[in-house]
């Protein structure tokens, strides 16, 4: 789970050769928060790199999680 759609596009290389390596063959879920057009342009990227996107943010703060209290919301994309 990555903060921010900064630290994820630097985690998977994201506008360089490295993100299509890494995202070939896998399924890629971010379960951060990021805006609409940051998933959706992040979402075709995956799938132009022939794999699969599928959105789970986690919703919640510090005291929630130490209770064990977070949700995550899914959201698939067609393909």
């Amino acid at each position: 789970m990555m903060a921010n759609g900064e630290i994820l596009d630097a985690t998977l290389g994201r506008g360089t050769p490295r993100f299509e390596a890494l995202a070939r063959d896998h399924l890629v879920v971010p379960m951060g928060t990021t805006s609409p057009e940051y998933s959706a342009a992040l979402g075709a990227g995956v799938v132009a790199a022939g794999d699969r996107y599928v959105e789970a943010p986690v919703s919640g703060s510090r005291v929630p999680a130490e209770n064990a209290a977070l949700f995550g919301m899914l959201a698939d994309h067609p393909t």
